[in-house]
This record gives C-alpha cells, sequence and structure tokens, in this order.
C-alpha cells in the first residue's frame, strides 16, 4: 500500500497447511508440491457456509515470531512455510480483509460477503468463544479457483535459513542442461531479517550455473531459533 503501519504488513502470505498435527517435513513436501505445480487452490475447510476461498495474513513479521521463535498463537493452525504476495496484488484481483460478525448475522447475509466472513464472538455473547482477529485475514475468490504462484509476484516464506537452502538444492534436480557439469547449485537470493523483521539483509548464494532465470525465486528466511534442520 501506499502508507505505513507498524501494525499491517504491506504484504499478504498464504502459509500452507498440511494437518491439525503438522510436521517440518511432512509441511514442507506439501509446500514444494504446490510451488512445483505453480497454483494455489482455494478451500472451504472450516469456513462459514463452506464457501471456499483462499486466506492469507497480513500481519508484521515481527508478530509471526517471538524472540526469534516461531509464534506458537499462529503456528499451531498453519505451517511456516508460505507464498508472499503484494498486498496491491491481491487487492486489484479481488482481495479484501474479512469481516468478523457474529454466526447469526452471516446466516442473514448475501453472497457478496458470505465468502469473507469469519466467526465472532469474543465473550460468548452468542455461545461459544471466536476469536480469530489476530490473525489479520485477508481472502480471495481467485478466478477459474485457481491463484497463479509467479516467480516474478511472489517471494517464499521459510522458518530457517537450512529450510530455505534446502528448497533451492531441491530445485537442482529439475536441471537438466547437457552442457552444465552438475551436481551445481542455483544462484540464489536468500533475505533474512532479524527478531523484529525490521532490517532486511540479502544473502547471494552463488553457484556454477550461469543463468539466473535456472532459479527465479526471492527465499525469506525467517530467521528462527530452535527449528529442526531438514533430513
Amino acid at each position: 500500500m501506499a502508507y505505513t503501519r507498524l501494525d499491517h504488513s504491506s504484504d499478504l502470505i498464504h502459509f500452507t497447511r498440511d494437518s491439525e498435527d503438522w510436521d517440518f517435513g511432512k509441511s514442507y513436501a506439501k509446500f514444494y508440491d504446490i510451488i512445483q505445480q505453480g497454483i494455489l487452490k482455494p478451500s472451504n475447510y472450516k469456513r462459514l457456509g463452506d464457501i471456499s476461498s483462499l486466506c492469507f495474513t497480513e500481519a508484521p513479521y515481527r508478530c509471526l515470531t517471538d524472540k526469534c521463535e516461531l509464534n506458537q498463537k499462529y503456528f499451531d493452525r498453519y505451517s511456516p512455510f508460505g507464498i508472499l504476495y503484494p498486498k496491491n496484488y491481491i487487492y486489484n484481483i479481488g482481495g479484501l480483509p474479512v469481516i468478523y460478525s457474529p454466526k447469526h448475522e452471516f446466516e442473514k447475509d448475501n453472497n457478496l460477503t458470505n465468502w469473507r466472513t469469519v466467526s465472532f464472538d469474543p465473550i460468548k455473547k452468542y455461545g461459544n468463544f471466536r476469536d480469530y482477529t489476530w490473525e489479520r485475514e485477508w481472502r480471495i475468490q481467485p478466478d477459474n479457483d485457481e491463484l497463479i504462484i509467479d516467480a516474478n509476484v511472489v517471494k517464499l516464506v521459510f522458518p530457517s535459513e537450512a529450510w530455505a537452502k534446502k528448497f533451492r538444492d531441491d530445485h537442482d534436480e529439475f536441471h537438466n542442461d547437457p552442457e552444465c557439469d552438475c551436481p551445481c547449485k542455483r544462484n540464489c537470493t536468500i533475505i533474512k531479517y532479524d527478531e523484529y523483521f525490521s532490517e532486511e539483509r540479502h544473502e547471494e548464494l552463488s553457484g556454477s550455473c550461469p543463468d539466473y532465470s535456472e532459479f527465479p525465486w526471492l527465499l525469506i528466511n525467517m530467521n528462527c531459533n530452535n527449528i529442526p534442520d531438514p533430513k
């Protein structure tokens, strides 16, 4: 967006999820498959009215960690592997912040807004406690039920440098240039942040392949401590 706010990010992240009891290996494998397929598909999982949409968070980076640890409040629902889109990009193709509303108002509402309505009942006035406002959620219903993952638009989010490097190395499996004496590593930029995600640093990981386009992705290292290394 054209303005700066401490409580919002100018980007939106779609974090993947594998199951209620995710682990790093399974969640990375699912994330990797999604990137290879090149599209995100909407879901109706835990949506009011079973209406499908794609979800993102606009929470600032520093809110996703706690003293360089994954914020467990956030990542008990999602994995720390994600796809970052510019907020303007999602807004321009129809994405909007969700509407936090008591469930009974959703049932009276119309299909113009139902797809982005989230149950809200922080004092159990209508029954069960519901407060997901901390997720800073946006949703979109993409055209043709898919959102393209374009390397010219997105950045890929990883919990640590080791997992970002694993993605880089796994990408080499698809490199079959007969003129190149493999194995080799792609040129790769990993964007690193300090614990409050206020200082951006770049690390170029060079290799023997001269064509940068062989590895088109920009990778974000959330720089979290105590993250298990890939096996």
